[in-house]
């Protein structure tokens, strides 16, 4: 590498370093903890961070496996709250986060089954049953 280049090579690594370690700009909220372990069904409890998470009803819209559709439908959760927050329901919709209230703190869910791997387990008809439903929540907070 030529001299010339070395500084600002440096500066700019340096930079991007400090960004990434100091958040902040880059990453501006803080993960407090992600559910993967094999996800919750309807009526089960999970805690993070002081918060109980209770699934309490599922909307699937989804569109159905090998179907054409002109939407593509949505998943929603009502989810009841408890414990460090007040007592309280919100309806989280998949790939959408919601804010809990009063809180710098946002709600995700992940669920599954996804129509697109119906087809491999054999699954018919769509939607599931509501026992089927597993669901993998994250809480993020602003900084």
């Amino acid at each position: 590498m030529n001299n010339k280049y070395l500084l600002p090579v440096a500066i700019l690594v340096a930079a991007v370093l400090l960004l990434i370690v100091g958040g902040g700009f880059i990453f501006p909220f803080k993960l407090y903890y992600v559910n993967n372990s094999g996800g919750i069904a309807i009526g089960q409890t999970i805690n993070i961070s002081g918060i109980n998470i209770t699934p309490l009803e599922v909307q699937d819209s989804r569109c159905p496996p090998q179907v054409q559709c002109i939407i593509a439908g949505w998943v929603s959760v009502v989810t009841q709250l408890s414990g460090s927050v007040k007592k309280q329901t919100l309806t989280v919709t998949e790939g959408k986060p919601a804010q809990i209230p009063d809180t710098n703190m946002a709600l995700t869910v992940g669920v599954t089954p996804s129509p697109s791997y119906a087809p491999s387990l054999n699954r018919q008809p769509w939607p599931p049953q509501l026992s089927e439903y597993r669901f993998f929540y994250k809480i993020t907070e602003s900084k």
